[in-house]
């Protein structure tokens, strides 16, 4: 079976939609583009797509059944609600909606008419990514203690509509969307609480600096860090667990990635240390193993953005289980609404269970 999809929205992550879809996905053809610029639906016209000059003409198409909401932020909850009510199934761009009230509104249409919404999260096919997760689940380093996730930029704050809150602008929403939606998907622990400072540098109507720092149960921190203007790079992972560590400094150059693992031996070391008895602290000699470390090879992994919308074309035929759910886009907004309380609030966190 082969589905139709069109676009809304053609301007910068359109074209990336099609270009994906119509060179890696033979399940769906890409039919057109709707847009509210003339301009850009030339382009896409251009390109041999067909081209809906408004809203009615493309839901009237009994084609179509996958829309692709490639849209500015603001636009998300309103445009799933009028798709997914014509009977479409929706695939919307991250993130998924201004607030968590928004995004139940679209959760309660998509319940009511049975149609299914995911959100483009790409980027947990990233191969940065899952080599974090597939080291984590062979267990190579034990059980994770602190994950650092970071992403960082020479350039000066945001820019186009992403520079304006009213549009949902800012890096926080932009990249660290991506970031948040990546840990709660590697730690499923819940998060207790969240801490962050958020603020801008250098976009005076949207925040281009972001530090989040959430603590999970069973003694798990994880921290996302978004900063532009930055020009010493810190790495892009960090993951520090029982039995090792895992570092990743590029998203792209595999060379600059390390896999160390801690190698205890029945060996022992004597140490002189100070122990605390009832008289008071004594220095003694103390035994203690013996501790080495190794490098290991990382595991090898092969994905591809295109395998997020494989699963969506499974996940409508009832083939296997959408990767990406709205339910998974909650709890990340969750976090989000938590690290701005915590903001407005100097940095304080408080009590959740997200």
């Amino acid at each position: 079976m082969q589905h139709k999809l069109a676009i809304i929205g053609f301007g910068y992550m359109g074209p990336m939609h099609y270009d994906i879809i119509s060179k890696n996905v033979p399940d769906i053809q890409v039919k057109g583009v709707h847009d509210i610029r003339q301009v850009i639906l030339d382009k896409a016209a251009a390109a041999g797509l067909y081209t809906y000059q408004d809203l009615t003409e493309l839901l009237s198409d009994d084609e179509i059944d996958i829309i692709t909401l490639a849209t500015p932020n603001d636009t998300h909850r309103d445009l799933a609600i009028t798709c997914l009510r014509a009977g479409k199934n929706v695939v919307c761009e991250k993130p998924v909606c201004m607030s968590t009230t928004e995004l139940s509104d679209v959760m309660s249409v998509a319940e009511e008419t049975g149609k299914l919404f995911s959100i483009h999260h790409n980027r947990r096919w990233d191969p940065d990514y899952c080599t974090v997760k597939k080291v984590l689940q062979e267990g190579t380093i034990g059980r994770p203690l602190f994950v650092e996730s970071r992403i960082s930029a020479e350039t000066r704050g945001q820019y186009g509509w992403r520079g304006y809150a009213i549009n949902g602008g800012g890096v926080l929403l932009d990249w660290g969307i991506h970031l948040l939606d990546q840990l709660l998907d590697l730690i499923e622990e819940p998060v207790l609480s969240v801490a962050a400072h958020i603020f801008s540098q250098h976009t005076p109507d949207a925040d281009d600096t972001v530090k989040i720092f959430m603590r999970h149960e069973n003694n798990i921190s994880t921290l996302c860090e978004l900063a532009w203007s930055t020009f010493i790079k810190p790495p892009r992972w960090r993951v520090n667990g029982e039995h090792g560590t895992l570092q990743l400094d590029s998203p792209v150059d595999p060379s600059g990635w390390q896999l160390i693992q801690a190698d205890f031996s029945d060996e022992t070391k004597q140490v002189e240390s100070i122990v605390y008895t009832k008289r008071g602290p004594e220095t003694r000699t103390c035994v203690f193993p013996s501790t080495a470390s190794r490098p290991l090879p990382l595991p090898q992994v092969s994905v591809s953005w295109a395998d997020y919308y494989r699963n969506i074309v499974d996940a409508i035929e009832g083939k296997e289980a959408p990767r990406v759910t709205a339910a998974q886009a909650m709890r990340v907004l969750r976090v989000i609404e938590e690290a701005r309380w915590s903001n407005e609030h100097g940095g304080a966190a408080r009590a959740c269970h997200i």
